[in-house]
């Protein structure tokens, strides 16, 4: 399941990142998942908001930070093969998407304020801001799946759709179906 993965962080915050996954996808010309692993009443709303996909994760223990999540997440990037994997810029955000980076041995850019996919060379161009502002970065990452943060706020929310389609998961493991 090649495509655009996005982590669910928050509603408001997947909601802009559903915006950015919907638009890329289409020039993609491949579907959007969200990894959603907190209230899986939200489904429902993920997809109405663009996801073709949830992924629900199972949860945690109170015990357990979600750190504990990085190898379930790093497993099933491997299995799924994401094109494009999008967290939002927070600090637990930024955090969790540089140790899966790492994990799955591929770049990250951080703090983007465009993306911009390149149809002809199938190539996913990221600009973020340099020197305090001061300049405009532009990076594109030769490994899959390409990672990047966004900024809370920065992009619009999508609009609903009207239909909904695949929720997955179970409280055992994430990629079983209902």
């Amino acid at each position: 399941m090649a495509g655009v993965w996005i982590f669910a962080e928050n509603r408001e915050q997947t909601l802009e990142l559903l915006n950015v996954g919907r638009q890329l996808a289409a020039k993609m010309e491949t579907g959007v998942s969200a990894l959603l692993w907190y209230d899986h009443e939200r489904a429902g709303d993920y997809i109405s908001h663009g996801a073709d996909e949830v992924l629900l994760l199972p949860a945690l223990p109170e015990d357990q930070s979600l750190e504990a999540y990085i190898p379930v997440v790093v497993a099933e990037a491997k299995k799924g093969d994401p094109d494009v994997f999008l967290f939002v810029a927070t600090a637990r955000g930024k955090e969790l998407s540089a140790r899966i980076a790492t994990r799955l041995d591929t770049g990250l850019c951080s703090n983007c304020i465009t993306l911009k996919y390149d149809k002809e060379n199938k190539t996913l161009e990221m600009e973020r801001l340099a020197y305090g502002g001061a300049a405009v970065q532009k990076v594109t990452c030769p490994a899959r799946p390409v990672m990047a943060t966004i900024p809370p706020e920065l992009l619009n929310r999508p609009q609903q759709k009207m239909e909904e389609t695949g929720i997955s998961g179970s409280s055992r493991h994430p990629r079983h179906r209902r």
